[in-house]
């Protein structure tokens, strides 16, 4: 359990962020994936977080705001590689192309459970999640997504004799600073958006 502190509209928050290892197919609701095509019981050992806004001073409007997070994969060609061969950045959208949201609400919560990434040829992947609670893009922001608070997350797995392996990575504080390294990226993709 892991607690950040925000602003938003001259109001004090509090983000609370459950982040822990996958131990129960159903609680993280991979039981309901079964048409994908896969075992769902490899979501086991797989990170999942939710983070939702407490102690919220803001009432009605006051209370608008969004997650938007950048995903960065990094594929190696064995487990045993410290350089990747590949690196690619994504925003992690799952609305539309139209809009670079994660989620979105009065306030917005947040749940995420990724699982089975590595693709092949490659041997190993390490995921890591840059998520941002931002301003919504309003009249009353003149639409601009600005950065209130981030926490970068993620995992490593890899496969070894014959089984995958995963490693959760620590939960961390992001900075204003992290944010302003993903605008390009985010100006690139979502350009009918202003950032701050």
């Amino acid at each position: 359990m892991y607690n950040l502190d925000f602003e938003l509209n001259g109001k004090s928050g509090v983000i609370h962020i459950d982040y822990l290892a996958n131990t129960n197919v159903s609680e993280s609701g991979f039981d309901m994936l079964t048409h994908l095509g896969f075992d769902v019981n490899m979501c086991m050992g797989y990170p999942t977080i939710h983070a939702s806004i407490k102690n919220f001073e803001a009432t009605g409007y006051r209370r608008l705001c969004g997650w938007i997070q950048v995903l960065k994969c990094e594929y190696f060609n064995s487990p045993e590689e410290t350089s990747p061969v590949h690196t690619k950045f994504i925003i992690d959208s799952l609305y539309s192309n139209e809009l670079p949201f994660f989620a979105y609400g009065y306030p917005a919560e947040l749940y995420d459970a990724p699982c089975n990434n590595l693709i092949a040829p490659y041997e190993k992947l390490t995921w890591t999640a840059y998520t941002y609670l931002v301003t919504m893009p309003t009249h009353l922001t003149q639409n601009t997504i600005s950065y209130l608070a981030g926490f970068q997350w993620g995992y490593t797995e890899w496969n070894e004799a014959d089984k995958r392996e995963v490693m959760l990575s620590p939960l961390k504080k992001i900075s204003y600073d992290d944010w302003k390294n993903k605008l390009e990226l985010l100006q690139e993709q979502f350009p009918k958006f202003s950032y701050c």
